[in-house]
Order: structure tokens, then C-alpha cells, then sequence
């Protein structure tokens, strides 16, 4: 049994997106639409320095999760998590941490704090989970991860097993090297990236 696999989108099609597009907007959830729309129009398409756009595969589109400089900031050491979202299905199985971590991994490559703004509360409570601190510090966000060592370097990111270090090395990796499983709500086997 295959697992989620984890890899960067480098171009987005919006067909592969109509499964998340389609349950997200069911949700009472319009980032999903924004993600596509600011794509198609070349508003967003996460191409600047030290951004991304990640997906997990299952094996078809079942999780997404961008990278961006911060676009409320003009502080180049700030990164922000986007648009994180999961089919139902497939949460609860390590896919949303998998895709956070990544991003996680990649942005200390690139800044020096992380913030995202959620108002849901399961949410709140998975990036607590992954060492997000909910201390409000800066406007337009609401959660924090200092990814600074003490020594002012790049640091390892507290209460995550899901973040690699060497966000490079471990691109070429993610199609091929999967770290665990768990079993998926259906009975099939997931793996985590690591």
C-alpha cells in the first residue's frame, strides 16, 4: 500500500484542484478559491525568493499548503504559512503536519520568523501542536514560530518531528523517501515525510 507523498507544485493546474476547491468552498472556506484565482492571475503563484507551494499526493491532489513572504511586512525575514487545506478524508493521518512541516523545513532556509492567521479553532490547536506560539505580536497574524537559534542562525523548530532541516536536499527526496506510516482512515497506510 502507497503512501501521501509530499512535493513542491510548480505549476498549478486548476483541474487537479477542483476535488479540494469543491469540499473547501462546502466548508464555509474561500482561500481555496483565492489560492486558485490569485494563481490563474498571476497574483500569487509563489515564486519569489523563499516561497513555494506544496501539495500531498494520495495519489491524487488530498492536501495543500503555500509559502510566502509576508505580504503585510516589508520585513524580508518574515514567511508566512497559506492556505493550508486537507480533504476530510485524509485529516487526522499526518498529511496537513507533513505539508506544514515542509514548509516549515524550506522557510528556515529563507526567514527568521514564520506567522500564519487562522480563526478557526482546530487549527489553532495543530499549530500549537507543531510549535506555533499564539503570543500576537504583528497585525494580520496570529500565530508565531521564532525559526532563529539563540545564536541568531537558523534554528530548529520546538515541538516539530516533522520539520527536516536542509529544506533542499530534502526536496529531491519527498518522492521517494517516505519515513512512517500510519494508517489512514480508510484502512490503507500513509506514510509521513520526515
Amino acid at each position: 500500500m502507497s503512501g501521501h507523498v509530499v512535493r513542491g507544485i510548480k505549476l498549478l493546474e486548476p483541474g487537479e484542484m477542483s476535488g479540494l476547491l469543491q469540499e473547501s468552498e462546502s466548508e464555509g472556506f474561500g482561500f481555496i478559491r483565492r489560492l486558485v484565482d490569485d494563481y490563474v492571475s498571476g497574483a500569487n503563484r509563489f515564486e519569489a525568493s523563499g516561497e513555494a507551494l506544496y501539495g500531498a499526493y494520495y495519489p491524487g491532489l488530498v492536501g495543500i499548503c503555500g509559502l510566502n513572504r509576508d505580504p503585510y511586512l516589508s520585513d524580508p525575514n518574515v514567511g508566512r504559512v497559506r492556505h493550508l487545506y486537507v480533504l476530510r478524508s485524509y485529516r487526522r493521518a499526518g498529511v496537513g503536519r507533513s505539508l506544514v512541516g515542509t514548509v516549515i523545513a524550506d522557510a528556515r532556509s529563507h526567514f527568521r520568523l514564520l506567522v500564519l492567521r487562522t480563526t478557526n479553532p482546530e487549527a489553532d490547536k495543530f499549530y500549537r501542536a507543531l510549535g506555533f506560539s499564539a503570543e500576537p505580536r504583528l497585525e494580520q497574524a496570529i500565530h508565531y514560530l521564532d525559526l532563529s537559534g539563540a545564536d541568531g542562525e537558523r534554528g530548529e523548530t520546538a515541538g516539530n518531528d516533522a520539520a527536516p532541516r536542509g529544506a533542499e536536499q530534502q526536496r529531491d527526496r519527498y518522492e521517494t523517501q517516505p519515513s512512517y506510516s500510519r494508517k489512514h482512515p480508510t484502512g490503507q497506510s500513509t506514510s509521513r515525510i520526515v
